[in-house]
């Protein structure tokens, strides 16, 4: 009998090894993609601050952008004009990328040009890019309220 219960004993070891291994792999993975979002999300960030510059010049000329793949060794430019960028921020899971920079194991292809993709991220890059677009943060921001004091002096009445 007791050689019985030690290979049973032995077998239920290795499929709970594999199983931590499986589970592993999987938070492993997810992680990966989390990362990979977040490059994204970066590279967001920096083409709204230049968009945000360039708004108050620009008017219906085409911008150089920086490619928002998920590769962070990637400096190509993307050429759009600022209605076709103002479209894709329209949808914070939404990024554009140069052709061929687009990873369908974390992203469908929504869009195709001539010059861009625009795609969407899937599972935990959708959550990523979700919970990091700059526009819902400012959205969710609560405004000053009128009056206010916003600290250093005593607030009073003032002595113009």
């Amino acid at each position: 009998m007791r050689r019985k219960w030690s290979s049973v004993a032995a077998s239920s070891r290795a499929e709970d090894g594999e199983r931590r291994a499986d589970a592993a792999a999987r938070l492993e993975g997810e992680a990966r993609l989390v990362r990979l979002s977040q490059n994204q999300a970066l590279f967001r960030d920096v083409n709204e601050r230049l968009a945000k510059l360039a708004g108050d010049f620009v008017m219906d000329d085409q911008l150089s952008f920086i490619c928002e793949c998920s590769n962070p060794e990637c400096s190509s430019q993307v050429e759009l004009t600022l209605e076709e960028y103002e479209r894709v921020r329209g949808v914070p899971s939404w990024f554009f990328v140069l052709p061929g920079h687009e990873l369908p194991a974390v992203e469908d292809v929504y869009e195709r040009n001539g010059r861009f993709l625009i795609v969407e991220k899937l599972g935990a890059g959708k959550t990523v890019a979700l919970a990091s677009d700059p526009r819902r943060q400012r959205s969710t921001r609560l405004p000053r309220q009128a009056g206010a004091h916003t600290g250093g002096e005593a607030a009073g009445p003032s002595s113009y």
